[in-house]
């Protein structure tokens, strides 16, 4: 089978996806459809980007946490005023990495560990700059202080956790196994890590719910715990990632470890709708029947999609040139994630990831 599978003009359809731990055939054509090799290999995944994403929000919501609990005291005027300006900044230094990192999902030219890990540090340190900034400021609250000086500690401890998160599914990613083991190993670790930040959250947004009303009255001023980002988007991430361990986890093989047939279940348009990760590729299926699938590699399908069959049919173009359409059997749907399956070929398949937006 061709590699680069050509449309009925001869022209080569792009790669379209990365194995990110697992393994796919080489890309194919049939008679009334094409389907798109998937690309080169790349080590990365959604989900690893969203477990990474979560536990970021995590440590960020733990000491916010902190903060409120710590800084009770009623300070004089002056360090009211600069306290209160000080907790603002911070609110905003927040709000811009948490958007920044959530930026890095939707970027489908991360298609490594390393780029990954990189972008992340990148933002990471230009948000540990700001709040070392905000903590030398003279006359705000030394409880403040302190707090700003604890979440500098908790994000430099943070990049190592991260990076051994990283070291063992990419372990899993090259390790020679079969799908089965490649898929189970990859989803045990994803619910032990998922499990961890799941206990800091829970325990952390708890505490917040019941201190915001007590912050309130003590500044004598609106003090809202949503306006911190984290605090919304911390959950959601942490149901994506049980979504794509459930899906994984519910996939069936065979005596040799290959994967089986799903079962087709009755999709709805409510299913398709919306922003989609796939392993690097960007899926984007509007209400009005348009789709878009950028590649990456300046690599990008434009075209229609509706449900044709009970299946999931995309036709398009790649770069306004090569015409093609895609069909796919689409199974394991749940509210952030679904799984697609080429009726030509049942060795291609996208694991698909909601991309979670503000």
């Amino acid at each position: 089978m061709p590699d680069n599978p050509r449309g009925q003009d001869n022209t080569d359809i792009p790669s379209s996806r990365s194995s990110a731990g697992m393994p796919h055939a080489a890309g194919s054509s049939h008679g009334g459809g094409y389907t798109p090799p998937p690309p080169a290999h790349s080590g990365s995944s959604p989900r690893v980007k969203n477990i990474i994403i979560g536990s970021i929000v995590t440590i960020a919501t733990s000491t916010i946490v902190f903060l409120i609990t710590q800084n009770l005291k009623k300070p004089d005027v002056d360090v009211k005023q600069k306290t209160t300006a000080a907790w603002n900044s911070y609110v905003g230094y927040e709000n811009i990495y948490t958007s920044n990192v959530m930026s890095l999902s939707k970027d489908s030219s991360l298609t490594s560990f390393d780029a990954i890990l990189k972008a992340f540090r990148t933002e990471s340190e230009k948000f540990q700059r700001d709040v070392s900034d905000l903590a030398d400021e003279k006359n705000i609250d030394k409880d403040l202080k302190k707090v700003l000086l604890r979440r500098l500690e908790n994000e430099r401890a943070s990049l190592p956790v991260l990076e051994a998160y990283y070291t063992n599914m990419k372990k899993i990613d090259t390790a020679d196994m079969t799908m089965k083991e490649r898929v189970t190993a990859t989803a045990d670790e994803m619910s032990r890590y998922n499990e961890h930040v799941k206990g800091l959250s829970e325990r952390a947004v708890n505490d917040i719910k019941g201190i915001a009303e007590v912050l309130s009255k003590r500044y004598d001023q609106k003090f809202l715990m949503s306006d911190f980002l984290i605090i919304e988007m911390s959950p959601k991430f942490i149901k994506t990632t049980d979504s794509m361990v459930n899906v994984l986890r519910s996939i069936e093989f065979d005596s040799n470890g290959n994967l089986l047939t799903e079962q087709v279940i009755i999709i709805k348009e409510k299913d398709i709708i919306g922003n989609w990760n796939a392993d690097g590729a960007v899926f984007t299926f509007e209400k009005n029947g348009k789709m878009a699938w950028v590649i990456g590699g300046g690599q990008k399908a434009t075209g229609t999609w509706k449900i044709e069959d009970n299946k999931l049919r995309l036709d398009g173009s790649i770069n306004n040139s090569t015409k093609g359409y895609w069909l796919f059997n689409v199974t394991e749907v749940s509210e952030n994630s679904l799984f697609l399956e080429s009726v030509k070929d049942e060795n291609i398949y996208y694991s698909l990831v909601r991309i979670i937006t503000q």
